[in-house]
């Protein structure tokens, strides 16, 4: 029977997260995980992602439909066994008190899941902790396709003290979550690295990298990522 239904959306960061919390909490109390891909089959615009990398397999549902036709569709079919958990309190109710007569289903709320994630570090796939490189979250991060492309560049970034860098730019000037202001930060995490760092290389990741390119400029040891057909 079907326990723990978990519901993505989002970019990749959020969907990492989404599953990671589902996953612990289906593996800490041996049930099953399942993953409701419904937002991306009604056509959100960001796709998914987590087919990408090495996570565990389980199984996947899709529905087209508003959240809540989903959640009457699965109230006809679980009745009262089903509970909807939208805030971080419940979250927490079923990690302390897991019932496996329950089924429970994770509406996505990242609200949520950051108070869960402050509260509990071990659920938190950005938890940065001295046996990070051995977590279980690392051999999922790996990805799980192979291109002489991605040999190399595996291979670069091994050979130097490599710096990734991400600067979202277009939605978040939008929305105001991206100023001006926040450029120097960039610019001085960059200069904290060469003083502190032997002869780094920095890879900078953006959705806009002609501005990204504006706000660091051209240097040797900066390359940025740009996406190829």
């Amino acid at each position: 029977m079907i326990m723990l239904l978990i519901a993505l959306h989002g970019g990749l960061v959020s969907q990492i997260r989404a599953f990671y919390i589902g996953y612990k909490i289906s593996k800490k109390n041996n049930d099953s995980l399942v993953l409701d891909l419904s937002q991306y089959y009604n056509g959100y615009y960001r796709p998914y992602m987590l087919g990408l990398l090495n996570i565990p397999h389980c199984p996947c549902i899709a529905t087209r439909g508003s959240f809540e036709y989903r959640i009457e569709m699965f109230e006809k079919i679980y009745h009262k066994n089903l509970q909807i958990i939208r805030d971080g309190e419940k979250l927490e109710q079923i990690y302390k008190d897991y019932d496996s007569n329950q089924i429970y289903y994770l509406a996505n709320d990242g609200y949520c899941y950051d108070a869960f994630c402050q509260k509990y570090h071990e659920f938190s796939f950005l938890y940065i902790n001295d046996d990070l490189l051995t977590t279980e979250i690392m051999e999922m991060m790996k990805l799980n396709i192979c291109s002489e492309y991605i040999e190399k560049f595996e291979n670069s970034i091994r050979k130097n003290e490599s710096v990734g860098i991400h600067i979202r730019l277009q939605d978040f000037i939008k929305i105001g979550w991206t100023v001006p202001k926040d450029y120097d930060y960039y610019r001085a995490s960059i200069q904290w690295c060469r003083e502190n760092l032997k002869n780094p290389i920095f890879y900078v990741f953006s959705d806009d990298i002609d501005v990204a390119k504006e706000i660091l400029g051209i240097q040797d040891d900066i390359y940025y990522m740009e996406r190829k057909n």
